[in-house]
């Protein structure tokens, strides 16, 4: 079996950087050659069509982040005396709570991620397309990098009532993901998370938000977002191309509304601005043509030390109202 796999070693320790056979189980050996097995590389298991089920050892202590990233895996196992990694139903999570690889070739439609859990790993759901429902439970803090990027059928994702932040393209092209809710505060949404999300409808967000780059772009269906509690940031092109956005309220606390942060948003009607504006970007409101309402929460002198950029002429060629 040993000869099945390719390996390197270094300070008597073995990497498994291969595998050529193709049975549907495979079980890692604990040692080659008398030698440890001790990190597990990437893509091992990617040209592998009928490797279904890969078990772990004991002693490995080290996986790469791409290591099972496999449209063909079914199930991870890990031996019950590894001290590094464990398994749940044959999902991989490290023993500290983080959830690293759900396999994409399971079938189930819904997942609840088990309590406990503290974060979501990079890729950890990538191209998982048959999951139509995930719960996220509480204590979970940090969504990874393209942790559920590609996840064609998901439609709805419980977050839970804590805090926690949202890597960059943690949701990419989840082009059925229909509604949001946030129930706690969100430190911050990485850059393009929602990137290409064109079903999302409504965002709700019940406390404050960090809003990354190109967070929303290209969400076209996007109609309705609520801010209940304040903003500290809505960055470059966050809403770029959100055509069927009607009104935006700018929540309290943003300083400063980003360059192209609304461009071709050419159904916005309405906008509402808060004192805490200081700085409105180039191109912030670029091709926004359909603006028919401004409103600044501040009076008319303050709007006035507003520093607005160049290619923002729909925001301001139309008439002002002021005050709260």
């Amino acid at each position: 079996m040993d000869l099945d796999f390719d390996f390197t070693e270094k300070d008597k320790k073995i990497t498994i950087t291969g595998y050529r056979d193709d049975p549907s189980k495979v079980v890692i050996p604990s040692e080659i050659n008398g030698i440890p097995v001790v990190y597990i590389g990437s893509d091992i298991f990617r040209k592998t069509p009928m490797v279904l089920e890969v078990t772990i050892p004991d002693g490995v202590t080290s996986i790469e982040e791409n290591a099972f990233k496999s449209p063909y895996l079914t199930h991870i196992r890990v031996d019950s005396r590894n001290t590094a990694y464990k398994d749940i139903d044959g999902v991989l999570f490290s023993k500290d709570g983080k959830l690293i690889k759900y396999m994409a070739r399971r079938n189930a439609t819904e997942y609840s991620i088990p309590s406990g859990t503290t974060s979501i790993g990079n890729n950890a759901f990538y191209e998982c397309k048959s999951l139509t429902k995930i719960k996220i439970p509480k204590g979970v803090t940090d969504i990874g990098v393209d942790a559920f990027r590609r996840c064609a059928n998901l439609t709805k994702i419980e977050f839970p009532a804590n805090e926690i932040s949202i890597g960059v393209q943690a949701f990419r092209e989840c082009g059925r993901l229909a509604d949001i809710e946030f129930l706690a505060s969100v430190p911050s949404i990485g850059v393009q998370a929602f990137c290409g999300c064109s079903n999302l409808t409504d965002i709700e967000f019940l406390a404050s938000v960090s809003i990354g780059v190109q967070a929303f772009y290209n969400c076209s269906n996007l109609k309705e977002i609520k801010f209940n509690a304040g903003a500290s940031n809505i960055g470059e092109q966050a809403f770029y191309n959100c055509n069927n956005l009607k009104e935006i309220k700018i929540p309290e606390g943003v300083t400063s509304i980003e360059q192209n942060a609304f461009c071709n948003c050419n159904n916005l009607t309405s906008v509402q601005i808060p004192c805490s504006v200081t700085h409105i970007k180039n191109r912030a409101f670029y091709c926004c043509g359909a603006i028919k309402r401004v409103h600044y929460n501040g009076s008319k002198k303050e709007w006035y030390n507003i520093e607005i950029g160049d290619d923002n002429l729909d925001l301001l060629k139309v008439q002002r109202t002021y005050g709260r």
